[in-house]
């Protein structure tokens, strides 16, 4: 890979992270002990947008390892490639998921990650979050707040640590006895960043489905709208999703 051009992109790669789903829609679950799950995602992602740097296919893929009844580890990794075929490496996230209540119909979890990415995997992130998540008879509702610090180049020799704050409100209804129908609205705050502009807006909705494919196996598909910052241009683009999640 060319360093000339992999600075800029895995900087604007950066920038988009808000507008690209890590996982796609769904609530978070403790996996079982040991070595037990992975999961993979093909996303299409800006489709719809002006250039073709800002659309392209992220692949992500990750396991989880069960610490306790309650508890996993888990370790993400994306590649990238835009539609001018330039990319690579995007981003590595480590994380410990933990359930704090587990009651029939209500859980609360929690959830620590440190990572990075960019050129070299050199733009460091940390972040914490919960999820609230009630589960009736027919489906259910699910809350999730995250707090992510960011380590944000911007021009030379002027980095900063940036705050971004995620807010997510879901449903998810039961369709038959292997479905399940998803939406979300998702929320953003960023402060402290040099490379983008500070304040709160929607950034994306979604829809999605998941259906169990077997004893081990789920199937993932979302499609989420992804709203531009208020300070550019951009047209609404569009995130496409398609996921297995194994479990064994």
């Amino acid at each position: 890979m060319s360093a000339i051009w992999l600075r800029p992109l895995l900087a604007g790669a950066l920038c988009l992270a808000a507008l690209r789903p890590a996982r796609a829609v769904d609530t978070y679950e403790v996996y079982p002990l040991g070595l037990s799950a992975a999961e993979a995602y093909l996303v299409r992602f800006g489709q719809g947008a002006d250039t073709e740097d800002q659309r392209g296919l992220l692949a992500i893929t990750g396991a989880a390892v069960g610490v306790t009844a309650r508890s996993h580890a888990y370790v993400f990794t994306g590649l990238i490639s835009d539609d001018r075929h330039e990319g690579g490496l995007d981003f590595l996230t480590l994380g410990y998921f933990q359930t704090l209540i587990d009651q029939t119909a209500f859980d609360l979890d929690g959830w620590v990650e440190l990572g990075a990415r960019g050129e070299g995997l050199g733009e460091a992130r940390r972040g914490v979050g919960i999820e609230v998540n009630y589960e009736g008879p027919r489906g259910g509702l699910y809350w999730r707040g995250t707090q992510h610090w960011e380590r944000d180049a911007g021009e030379p020799g002027e980095a900063a640590i940036g705050q971004r704050r995620r807010f997510s409100y879901g449903l998810h209804l039961r369709v038959g006895p292997a479905g399940q129908l998803l939406a979300e609205l998702r929320q953003e705050s960023l402060d402290g960043y040099r490379s983008l502009a500070a304040g709160s807006r929607t950034e994306s909705w979604a829809l999605g489905f998941n259906r169990t494919l077997s004893k081990t196996t789920e199937l993932i598909l979302e499609a989420r709208a992804v709203e531009p910052p208020a300070d550019t241009d951009r047209d609404r683009s569009w995130d496409l999703t398609l996921g297995w999640v194994v479990v064994w």
